[in-house]
C-alpha cells in the first residue's frame, strides 16, 4: 500500500514507519533532532518527525547517493 510513496514536510508519516529510527543521524550528516522529534529512515529518505503524531517537519531525499 505504501510502495513508492514519498511524503513531504507538512504531511503525517504512517506510524508503521516510526520504528526505523536513525540513531546515528550525525553520521548521515543530519542536524541534531530537537527534543520531541526523531529522524527516521524510509526508502532512502530521512524524515524528521514529531514523536507524538508523526508530523513531518523536514525531509532529506536520497540520503544515500550511489
Amino acid at each position: 500500500h505504501y510502495w513508492g510513496v514519498r511524503w513531504s514536510a507538512g504531511q503525517y508519516l504512517p506510524s508503521v514507519f516510526w520504528r526505523y529510527r536513525l540513531n546515528d543521524w550525525s553520521w548521515y550528516g543530519l542536524p541534531w533532532p530537537p527534543v520531541g522529534t526523531r529522524w527516521v529512515y524510509v526508502d532512502n529518505h530521512a524524515y524528521l518527525i514529531d514523536e507524538r503524531d508523526g508530523y513531518i517537519l523536514d525531509v532529506i531525499w536520497d540520503v544515500w547517493r550511489w
